[in-house]
């Protein structure tokens, strides 16, 4: 395939790759099955680079990106060459692309999209930026020759462009009410968009779910004929203290891990992974509990030592901004806490900013994404916290929250992946100059 250019630098990649239209910045759309025809055409015009190779596929409303390196790590452990796709990225595109535990390189990327980019000028109708990616992905591993691919969703799962796979295992980590607009406007209908990834005859391995929603998930898997594995089922989980016991039931294959984890999100996430490895492979590889606690996924209750101290987290759902506030109880105990948060338009903030408030002492609103994000002013109004505050961007909301924390206090980002990057590129590149 022709290449974009004789020498097609990464700049020009992602001037390539940003002329298509990319959902997630612009946050509202509606996904159709019929959606999918355009991924499946570039796809076969590549050569179906995603047959015949084994994939997992994980989605679900918090903890997918964790779960999928935790699944990396081990399939790595046991001697696999892995491929993953995640998103979306936290700061440079590559993120979304690994190869062998490691993102691949920007020339790398640049090369892979040269060798596609006749194909996607040759659909009769553009394809979209996570299709692009999504492509790309496939043709990468295919060009590696990885042994097994692990497919993070978009959102839902269902009818994203992830779905033209077939996975030999799903995992479904969480279900939270999110993205109402495209999934619909219920935890069931947002159920059945998550369970739909499962495939006829193959296992699917949920995490905890509500009781409200296991019939639900139930249903839809008997539907697709998908082979249920629900968590209550599957995996006897123990959380105390920073140390998680985890042991299979009568669904998984026997294993049992005990093993650190800052919280019990972590351990979740861990314990799935423990288990969709164990379902892929028929068992876990030696010392899978000591490689499963040494991953560490950026902007995931990441910490940059300082005076204060600033935590970044993309917490951005009820449960996961909940389970940061009691991170920050459990690790800075007593200490004054300036948030800066940053909330997506398509985000209920009159429910998150109550659970924000919660933990923070000072709170400064900022809009991260010119784009899709809330307005600093209107997450202000509505947060009705006594010490709130607005910032411009990213860079004054830090030099604010120091101030405001003072340096035995604490500072924390959260509430959206643009608002975590931007804050991460920041303390990296102070971290740099120092």
């Amino acid at each position: 395939m022709r290449r974009i250019a004789p020498a097609f630098s990464f700049r020009a990649a992602e001037a390539f790759l940003n002329g298509f239209t990319n959902y997630e910045k612009k946050g509202s759309f509606t996904l159709r099955r019929g959606d999918l025809a355009r991924v499946r055409r570039l796809l076969a015009l590549l050569g179906d680079p995603q047959r015949g190779l084994p994939a997992l596929r994980v989605t679900g409303s918090k903890g997918k990106g964790t779960t999928c390196l935790i699944l990396e790590t081990l399939l790595s452990r046991a001697g696999l060459k892995v491929g993953t796709y995640l998103s979306p990225h936290l700061e440079c595109v590559t993120e979304r692309i690994r190869v062998g535990g490691r993102q691949i390189s920007r020339a790398r990327f640049a090369d892979a999209l040269g060798e596609i980019a006749a194909a996607v000028e040759a659909l009769p109708s553009p394809p979209t930026y996570f299709e692009i990616l999504t492509a790309l992905a496939w043709h990468v591993f295919r060009r590696e020759q990885v042994d097994a691919a692990i497919i993070e969703a978009g959102i839902g799962g269902k009818l994203d462009a992830t779905a033209c796979c077939e996975a030999a295992l799903g995992v479904v980590t969480s279900i939270e009410k999110e993205h109402t607009e495209i999934l619909g406007r219920t935890e069931a209908a947002i159920t059945r968009q998550k369970i739909g990834i499962g495939r006829r005859g193959a296992p699917l391995l949920t995490g905890p779910l509500a009781p409200r929603l296991r019939a639900v998930a139930a249903a839809e898997a008997r539907r697709i004929g998908a082979r249920l594995i629900p968590w209550h089922a599957a995996i006897a989980f123990a959380y105390e203290g920073g140390k998680a016991s985890i042991a299979s039931r009568g669904k998984l294959p026997a294993f049992s891990a005990e093993l650190a984890a800052p919280d019990r999100a972590f351990a979740v996430n861990a314990a799935l992974a423990l288990g969709a490895c164990a379902l892929f492979l028929g068992g876990l590889p030696r010392g899978a509990a000591r490689a499963a606690e040494r991953v560490h996924l950026p902007g995931r209750k990441e910490v940059f030592p300082g005076a204060p101290p600033v935590l970044i987290d993309v917490a951005h759902t009820r449960r996961s901004l909940a389970a940061l506030g009691a991170t920050i109880a459990a690790r800075f105990p007593g200490r004054r806490t300036a948030v800066i948060v940053a909330l997506s338009r398509d985000k209920d903030a009159a429910r998150l900013l109550p659970v924000v408030a919660r933990f923070a002492g000072a709170l400064i609103c900022v809009r991260a994404d010119p784009v899709r994000g809330a307005s600093a002013e209107d997450l202000r109004r509505l947060s009705r916290h006594p010490r709130a505050a607005v910032a411009a961007d990213i860079n004054a909301a830090l030099a604010r929250a120091r101030r405001l924390a003072g340096a035995n206090g604490l500072v924390c980002v959260c509430g959206s992946f643009a608002a975590a990057g931007q804050a991460r590129t920041l303390m990296r590149r102070e971290r740099r100059a120092r």
